[in-house]
């Protein structure tokens, strides 16, 4: 019964992930705030994550307020797991699509995509050797993953909140427009081709070939 329970916890988590990735990037598309397109997601997805995950490795809080059941065992930690999912469905979605909007060079771009794989490596990583440390220590599987819970959240949202004071997406976002449009003005002059004054560009996709000029003058760009 124990092993149905846990399948159903983590299912529930895993549909919600795969519903809410898709919506999270179609209505983050039309986004469009002061903060920029992406990063209000992505602050969103922090708030929840935070406040969700600590919860899925402590004692069941519905059954403290409607009695203790099997079903407001599974009702507690389904919900909880699924909010968490949510909450990192905006991270990820957000955090991924920030990358074409403030960066024109695709090489910076898998320069940027690279270091958030790596990173990530990293984190998976650390949790297990943590994992490792914390359960030659202590003897008691609660208090085990509880620790574990407890330090991995707290160096994550360090790490969050390290991303969310250093990244400026509206700025950044707009700088990268008006290097765009330099790089397309300062190629059509070279190539003959006159310009247009008036071009514009979207902050997803900067660059938009036409006049017979290479698309990859304007990706390969510094």
């Amino acid at each position: 019964m124990m092993f149905i329970f846990y399948r159903l916890v983590i299912l529930i988590g895993q549909v919600v992930d795969g519903l809410m990735t898709p919506i999270v990037g179609i209505f983050s598309d039309s986004t469009n705030t002061r903060c920029g397109k992406r990063m209000p997601w992505y602050y969103s997805g922090f708030v929840l994550m935070a406040g969700t995950l600590v919860f899925m490795f402590q004692p069941c809080r519905l059954c403290q307020l409607f009695g203790e059941s099997d079903l407001m065992s599974l009702l507690n930690y389904g919900l909880f797991g699924a909010i968490t999912n949510i909450g990192w469905a905006m991270c990820q979605v957000s955090h991924m699509s920030l990358v074409p909007s403030i960066s024109l060079s695709r090489t910076r771009r898998d320069m940027l995509n690279n270091l958030r794989s790596n990173f990530t490596f990293i984190a998976n990583l650390s949790v297990l050797v943590l994992a490792a440390i914390f359960f030659k220590v202590f003897h008691d599987n609660k208090v085990e993953f509880q620790i574990l819970t407890y330090t991995t959240v707290t160096i994550g949202m360090m790490a969050s909140l390290f991303f969310i004071y250093h990244i400026r997406e509206r700025p950044l976002t707009i700088a990268c427009r008006k290097l765009a449009k330099q790089y397309r003005r300062s190629f059509l002059k070279l190539s003959g081709a006159g310009f247009d004054a008036d071009l514009s560009f979207s902050s997803d996709s900067p660059t938009k070939p036409g006049n017979g000029e290479s698309p990859r003058a304007f990706e390969e760009a510094p």
